[in-house]
Parts: structure tokens; sequence; C-alpha cells
């Protein structure tokens, strides 16, 4: 357009404005020019003097000016055979009249007129939509530039436009206030000077400015990537701060535009919150440290008054006498629960509880815990009910088995202390949901309140039964929660005041180690059965709680027929049996329902004649620390639940081959 003649550009201004302005406003204007010229031609045409062409003239001019170039160029062709049809119904020869003297001459300046007058409209038209749309541009920059500066001065955080030298040509009032300067104060100032360089520099960045200023882009890039800065203030004091640059050019010029977040309170925060988190875990540990002492003091005591309580039991006493020294014990042995149990929350809490983790087959359990409280359940006539089933609970769960059956004890305990006597308990397993095994405990007691039931878990909590006259301590059902969590379970209770309660625990339903050794037994290479017995028979102990890890490498060991194999329950038991026996090589779990494995492996090498006895850990507990710790104190090896059969095999051979070098 900017070549156009000033001519055409301004007649196509002036038709642009004349006439209807709609397409479909111009078309109905065309026709109806056509059928006036059409109603007007004859009687005009008898009127003396009147030319035909320049009636075609007129058509032309209209329909060019309304429609444009093209209708315009075709109208002037057309206007040629109307008009000869028009004189032919008037009764003309219309040869003569179109090619009377001039008329060729008049004919072609209608065509150019008609193609001018379109072309102007045309060119008209065009110039219009792009005003309309410079227009509309103009407006949409203005309102774009608009909510940048609405943004800009409103927004809490700084923003800066540096150029490529890192001088400040923008600032908005939000940097005033993170660093004191006016804004005026701070245009055209090197950004280094709010903000240095790591290296401490307060000129320009690192890489400085090249030939043309293109030195110092790279720097830029480089430096101011999103992350933390140190500012500094006015007033010279810092200021912790986040920035947030990115990059733009224009005509060949580089600019940053970025966003600088005064971050002080934030990290006043973080360092609160490490300061907290520091004083608590100094506390915590203190607290450990206070109960392991507290342990170690009241046990002291405690040993010498069960103890001496025990001897005086063993004496023959009179009636009031004997009563004496049987509140003594039981009052001992009370305080020794509540020791052990307060110790165990706190090593929760404190993440020190040593769990194992394992398949642990629950009817078996159950039917253990049971019997041990069936002599507590008789003394008040309570006995299994009806609803009692251990059909559902030959299944496998993930669970540590010694801390499984200390909740499932002090559910059974609850169960026969809270009921009414002559009452019923019941054991039952179900599946809530597929691969969920719950396993329940109910009673008939008088059951718990709704309103007491959110204190239900909190510890030293006896939910309005400390004046029923019952023993307990209240820290039973908060243990047992801390310890189901820990394994990754989870505990519930259903109770209706009057009716009883039931307490359960839900675990993941797992496969058990026999099934998964019968699984995979047929992968194990025929040189891994022996053809022959060895000549000279091999003693192995495995000192194991659970019956299943037993079962399983008694199937294992059943690929060497010549090896004998003992099994001890408890720790006590298997140091008995290896003073006993003398065994070529010892199994060793870490979780004895009497102590731990390492006190285990600790007085097996304090025995001059069974310290040389090789020790193999077997445990759950695959923790770094724990591994080395085992090793460090002597095990020949540690190996991880679920046991890898082909490499527990191999280390038995090679451990009972190099007993005959």
């Amino acid at each position: 357009m900017e070549n156009t003649p000033i001519l055409v550009r301004n007649s196509a201004r002036i038709v642009t404005r004349l006439g209807p302005q709609s397409d479909g406003a111009r078309v109905i204007a065309s026709i109806a020019i056509i059928i006036a010229y059409i109603g007007v031609f004859i009687p005009l045409y008898r009127l003396a003097g009147t030319d035909v062409l320049q009636l075609a003239l007129a058509l032309v001019v209209a329909i060019g000016y309304l429609l444009g170039f093209w209708p315009g160029l075709l109208v002037g062709l057309l206007s040629f055979p109307l008009n000869a049809l028009l004189l032919k119904i008037a009764g003309e020869d219309a040869w003569q009249v179109m090619t009377r003297p001039g008329s060729l001459q008049i004919a072609v300046l209608v065509l150019v007129l008609g193609a001018i007058l379109g072309g102007l409209r045309d060119v008209g038209e065009q110039m219009k939509k792009e005003l309309e749309a410079r227009k509309e541009v103009e407006e949409a920059r203005r309102e774009s530039e608009e909510r940048y500066r609405i943004v800009a001065e409103s927004a809490s955080e700084a923003i800066f436009t540096v150029d490529e030298e890192s001088r400040i040509v923008f600032a908005n009032p939000a940097a005033e206030v993170i660093f004191g300067y006016p804004i005026a104060e701070m245009l055209g100032q090197d950004f280094a000077v709010l903000v240095p360089d790591k290296n401490g520099s307060s000129g320009s960045p690192a890489g400085a400015v090249g030939a043309n200023g293109k030195g110092s882009i790279a720097a830029m890039r480089d430096r101011w990537q999103r992350g933390e800065f140190s500012g500094r203030h006015k007033g010279g004091g810092e200021i912790p701060l986040e920035i947030s640059f990115g990059e733009y050019s224009k005509d060949g010029r580089h600019s940053f535009t970025g966003i600088v977040r005064d971050i002080t309170e934030r990290k006043q925060v973080e360092a609160a919150l490490r300061d907290a988190k520091d004083a608590a875990e100094r506390a915590n540990g203190a607290k450990s440290e206070f109960l392991s002492r507290m342990s170690h003091e009241l046990r002291t005591p405690l040993n010498a008054i069960l103890g001496f309580g025990q001897l005086l039991e063993m004496d023959p006493l009179e009636g009031e006498q004997k009563e004496s020294v049987e509140q003594i014990l039981k009052a001992g042995r009370h305080l020794l629960t509540l020791i052990n149990e307060v110790l165990d929350i706190a090593r929760i809490e404190a993440g020190r509880l040593s769990m194992s983790p394992e398949p642990v087959k629950v009817d078996e359990l159950m039917k253990e815990t049971w019997e041990l409280i069936r002599p507590l359940a008789s003394q008040r006539k309570i006995t299994m009910g009806p609803g009692s089933s251990l059909d559902a609970c030959g299944k496998y769960v993930i669970a540590d088995r010694q801390r499984l059956k200390q909740v499932l004890l002090n559910f059974l305990s609850n169960a026969v202390k809270y009921n009414r006597d002559a009452g019923s308990l019941e054991m039952a397993c179900s599946e809530p949901q597929p691969g969920v095994m719950r396993i329940r405990v109910s009673d008939t007691g008088s059951g718990i309140p709704a309103d007491r039931l959110p204190h239900m878990f909190i510890p030293f909590e006896r939910l309005g039964a400390e004046e029923s006259g019952i023993e307990g301590t209240g820290l039973g059902l908060a243990l047992s929660k801390r310890l189901v969590e820990a394994m990754g379970g989870k505990i519930g209770v259903d109770t209706k005041v009057g009716i009883g309660s039931t307490f359960f625990v839900d675990f993941a339903v797992a496969e058990g180690p026999v099934e998964r050794f019968e699984r995979i037994s047929d992968a194990l290479s025929e040189e891994e059965k022996p053809e022959e017995v060895p000549a000279k028979q091999r003693i192995i102990l495995y000192i194991e709680d659970n019956i299943s890890n037993f079962k399983l490498i008694q199937r294992v060991l059943s690929y060497r027929p010549g090896i004998g194999l003992l099994a001890a329950m408890q720790g006590h038991i298997g140091l008995e049996l290896a003073a006993q026996h003398v065994p070529d090589l010892i199994l060793l779990d870490l979780n004895l329902p009497d102590m731990h494995g390492s006190e285990v492996l600790e007085q097996l090498h304090e025995n001059p004649k069974l310290r040389n006895i090789p020790v193999v850990v077997i445990s759950a507990d695959a923790t770094p620390g724990q591994i080395q710790r085992l090793m460090t104190q002597g095990a020949r090896a540690y190996l991880t639940k679920p046991l890898d059969i082909r490499q527990f095999l191999e280390l038995v051979d090679e451990t009972l081959k190099g007993l005959e070098v």
C-alpha cells in the first residue's frame, strides 16, 4: 500500500465511505439498478439526442462502485449485448446504433471506468481492513502494556529488566521496598550493585562486555539461572533472594526480564523448622537415653525385689506372710511389665525398635497364643465361643512373628480381663478384601462407650477401667497400635455397649516359605542333589521360633541326607543344645522370644567350647547397619529372608567342607 499513488488512495478512502457497507446491501442495490436501467432504457432512448452508451456508462459506474473490480468489468462487458437486446426490443437496428461514430471509444471508456471504479472499491476495502487490523493490534498492544504495568506495579516481588550489559532499564515499585533504592536511582545502574556476584564482586558479571556488548550475554545467561542469591540493601544489609530471569531479543539487542523474590521470611521459617527438628531430635535422644538409664536403674532394684520375693515364696510362710509376699511379687511383676511396655513405645517413636517382617503362619500363632492365655481364662471360666474358627487362618501374613504374637496376647488378655465371668471369647479370620487377612478376637464384656473410643489407643488411658479394680497399665493397646503400624498393618475395634468388643488387625497375605520352596524346588540342578550319603554325619542347630521357617530349612536340607538338624525355639535352649551336642554349624534367627540373636552370638563366643562353631545369621532384617554389626560380632555369614535356596546350600556345603580340612 505504500507504493499506491496518493490520488488513488484518497479516492479509495472516499469510495469506501459512501454507499451501502454490507455485501448483501450492495448486491440488492446492484440488482435494483439493473432493473431500473432496463425499465427506463426504452423511454429515454425515444428522447431526442439520447446516447444509449451513456446510459450503459451510468450502469457500469454504479455497479463497479458497489461491487468492485471484477463485477464492474463484467457489467461493462455485458452492457453491449444488453443494450443490443434492448435496442432490438425498441425496434431499432442495434448494430447501427452500437457502431455509430464515437460509440466504440465510449464503450472502451465504459470498460475502463468500470474497472477503475471496481479497483478503487477493492483498494478501499483492503485499506479499510488493514486500518481496522492495525487498530486492533494497537489496541491489543495498549491493553497488554496496561496489564503488564498493573501486574508490575501491584506485584509483591521485584521485577527488573536489564540489558545485555547488565544495566537496569526497568524496575517496579516492589524493588524499592526490597532494596531500599528509589526507582530513578536504580535505572542505569549495574544489576550487580543490587545482587553481587557469588564471588563477592559488585561490578559487571564474569565475562565482561566485549565488542558490541556481546561478551556479557553468555555471562548473563550463566549467572541468572533460577536459584537463590544474596542481595544487598541500600542500608548495607544482606537479603536472601530467589531470582528467575527470562531472555528476549529485539533488533539484535538482548534483554533479560526477571522476578526477584525476598525469601527472608521463608529462610527464617526454614531455620526455625531446622532448629525445632534438631531440638526434637535432641529431646527424643535425651528421652531415649533417659528411658534406657531408667530401665537399668529400675531393673536393678526390681531384680532384688523379685529375686528375694521368690526366695521368700519358697519358704514355709504363715497366711498373712504368704499373702504379703504374693502382693510384693505381683506388684513387682506389674512394674516390670510397665517398664517393658514404656521402653517399647519409646523405641518405636525413636525408630529404634528392631523389626523382622517375614511370612508368619496365622493359625499356628493363634493356637500358640491361646495356649498361653488358657490358664488365665480357666480361672474365670471363660471358654472359646462357638464363633471361633481357625479354618480361614491357615495362610501366611507379612509380620514380625514376636511382635504379632505380642499384639494377639494383648487382645486375648484384654478379652479375658474385661470379660464377664463364665463368658466366652472368639478367635477367627476373614479376608475383608483380596490379599488382606483380618485376625479377630471378640469378647462378651460390657463394651466400650462411643465417647471413649477416640481415647482408645492413647498411652495410660484405661477408658474408665481404672475404677473397676481390674489391673492394667493402659499401655497395651497403645503399644499394640504402634507395633501393628510399624509392621505395615492396620488395627481397629468394633464394640457395642452391653454386648462386647471385637479387636482386629489386618495384614497382607503372603506366600509361605515352604510353599515358596516347593514352587521353585524343581529349579534345583542335579548337582545340588547328592548321590550318596557322606560318611560322617554332620549336625546343624537351627535357633528359630518360627515353625514355618524351621520346616523350610528341614525341607531344603533334605537335599543333604548326611546332615542332622536340631531345633531350638528360644535362645537359652539353643545355647543349652549347642553346649550339649557341639554342632558343626549354627543357623541363628535374631528376633527370639527370650533374647536377641546378637546376645546368643555373644554368649557362643564367650564359651571356649563353642566359640569356633561357625554361625550363619538368617533374618528378615536386611538393614546394612544390622548386617555390619553382626558380621563384626563374629557371624560367618548373614542371609536375609526370603532365602536364596542355592546360595544357602552353597554356603552350607562350603562351611561343612571347610571343617574337613
